[in-house]
């Protein structure tokens, strides 16, 4: 069912830029000497954050464990974002 090819996305070059910070970011947090883990009351959810020097605010990310196959991953999504749902 998913194992369609798709083509390689093309990005713009502010797209690329986008990127790359938001690689940057994700590189900075990880190796952050400040990196916390955060209480999650579900025991498939992970939360970290950090406070990167010179940003106002602190940045977390969070990784979930989600017990089904790609294909009812991405019908769910699917359903969530349809118009009937909203």
């Amino acid at each position: 069912l998913m194992e369609e090819r798709w083509s390689e996305e093309v990005y713009s070059q502010e797209e690329k830029l986008l990127i790359d910070k938001g690689k940057a970011t994700i590189k900075a947090i990880m190796g952050s000497a400040n990196l916390k883990d955060l209480k999650s009351d579900d025991p498939l959810v992970t939360i970290k954050a950090a406070h990167l020097e010179g940003n106002k605010l602190g940045t977390g990310i969070g990784e979930s464990i989600v017990d089904g196959g790609m294909e009812e991953v991405a019908a769910f999504e699917w359903l969530k974002m349809s118009r009937e749902a909203t």
